[in-house]
């Protein structure tokens, strides 16, 4: 067995991504310095909600589209390759605004009066940021694998997952891993080293016409139209009948709640890790979660099986879950750090402003221990490598029961699983609302 064709067409599937999603991405980039806060606010949540999302669900909702055509014909491929360029181009936007390259709009003008602005000043301007999102898209699709696998896709993932699943002893696994090993650490090393130099965050705000900034906001509502909300619709039609039979049995409720448990440790240790790591160790940290699931469960496999009766619990996959998770809760920490005035934050403390203090602080760093939370339960690979036998998570037995077929039950399941963690992070939220109206004073 040889992996070299499926890694080297994913690799080409992901360059090709990536090429067309910067530019896309300096576009949008050009718009958000114009936005207010309150748009700002809504390109966030709109990419928070498309990338923390269950990608299963739009795997699932999608199939019978997918379906019409033969595996492996162009069709499917270009739709494929559409979704995740939709998909990870507010990514590439969301690094670009997070490195904040230039030119800026004052540069550009004066440029123009002094009679220059080539394409080679304007490409010295943009610095490093068009690399360090250029590489962060070609990671997230070259690892893909969620929308592959239930899409049949060839992609070095799946065929290697089908080969681990289907017996393959793990060293030769590892073995076949070893290009994609490869090609992840060369664009890994170079980002982390991007990362590592990039300057504090400035303040870089243009005028723009309102109408015209809420026309660009507009657009941000595409991704999570394909990626939730019509997926969804096609889950609740196929699945309505089903509803009163899930009702019933409660089915997967036990997988369910094992994804809810892991998730909520998993989410917690991982932002408590990222608030102690300082710079250096905060990049070594995030390293080994850039490798993707897949890779990293592997490697955690072989290491498991050095380590006798440890090996065989549930701490692998809780390793590998909060590997996984580190680099988002460093770059979450970041955000946070980059959008909280100071200032006001070091008055609400030393004059005791609770309420104050939440809404600066402590507020959005439960939002973003959710987020976390929303990704470590809609883990698939991990779980299906690392967990033992007796701690089933959701999407595993989804994925599972998806090989006979779609179902009223099945996708009555699916819709349930994937509201499960969107309605935890809402009540949640809800609760902190109110917590914070009624006890911080």
């Amino acid at each position: 067995m040889n992996l070299a064709i499926p890694t080297l067409l994913a690799a080409t599937r992901a360059c090709a991504i990536a090429v067309l999603a910067v530019p896309a991405a300096l576009a949008a980039l050009r718009w958000m310095r114009g936005f207010s806060p309150l748009a700002v606010r809504f390109v966030f949540v709109a990419t928070a909600l498309v990338f923390f999302t269950p990608a299963m669900l739009a795997g699932y909702g999608w199939l019978p589209t997918v379906a019409r055509w033969p595996g492996g014909s162009a069709a499917r491929e270009i739709f494929y390759c559409s979704m995740l360029w939709i998909r990870f181009t507010p990514i590439a936007a969301l690094a670009l605004w997070f490195a904040n390259p230039g030119p800026t709009a004052t540069a550009s003008h004066c440029m123009r009066l002094a009679g220059g602005g080539s394409w080679c000043w304007r490409l010295r301007e943009l610095g490093t940021g068009p690399w360090l999102a250029g590489g962060v898209v070609f990671l997230f699709a070259f690892q893909e694998f969620d929308l592959a696998t239930s899409w049949g896709i060839r992609s070095w993932t799946v065929a290697l997952f089908d080969a681990q699943v289907g017996g393959l002893a793990l060293g030769d696994s590892l073995q076949l891993s070893l290009p994609a090993l490869c090609l992840d650490l060369a664009v890994i090393a170079p980002l982390l080293r991007t990362i590592h130099r990039l300057p504090p965050r400035r303040t870089n705000r243009e005028q723009r016409n309102r109408q015209q900034s809420w026309t660009a906001v507009l657009q941000y509502a595409i991704a999570p139209a394909l990626f939730v909300a019509l997926p969804a619709w096609f889950v609740l039609r196929l699945g309505f009948d089903g509803f009163a039979a899930w009702l019933q049995n409660l089915t997967l409720a036990r997988e369910m709640t094992n994804s809810l448990v892991l998730a909520v440790f998993c989410a917690s240790l991982a932002w408590l890790l990222a608030a102690l790591a300082r710079r250096h160790a905060a990049i070594l940290l995030a390293a080994p979660g850039l490798l993707g699931p897949l890779l990293l469960s592997l490697l955690l496999a072989a290491a498991a099986q050095q380590v006798g009766a440890i090996g065989r619990t549930a701490l692998p996959l809780v390793l590998a879950i909060v590997l996984q998770l580190l680099p988002l809760a460093l770059l979450l920490r970041a955000l946070l750090s980059a959008g909280t005035d100071r200032t006001a934050l070091h008055i609400a403390r030393i004059s005791r402003a609770r309420p104050v203090e939440w809404t600066l602080a402590r507020g959005p760093a439960a939002g973003a221990v959710l987020l976390l939370f929303g990704v470590a339960y809609s883990d698939f690979t991990a779980s299906t490598l690392l967990a033992p036998p007796q701690f089933t998570t959701v999407f595993v037995r989804i994925f599972n029961l998806m090989h006979y077929g779609q179902g009223a039950v099945l996708s009555a399941t699916v819709f349930v699983a994937v509201a499960t963690p969107l309605l935890c992070l809402w009540l949640t939220r809800l609760m902190l609302r109110l917590y914070v109206a009624r006890r911080v004073r």
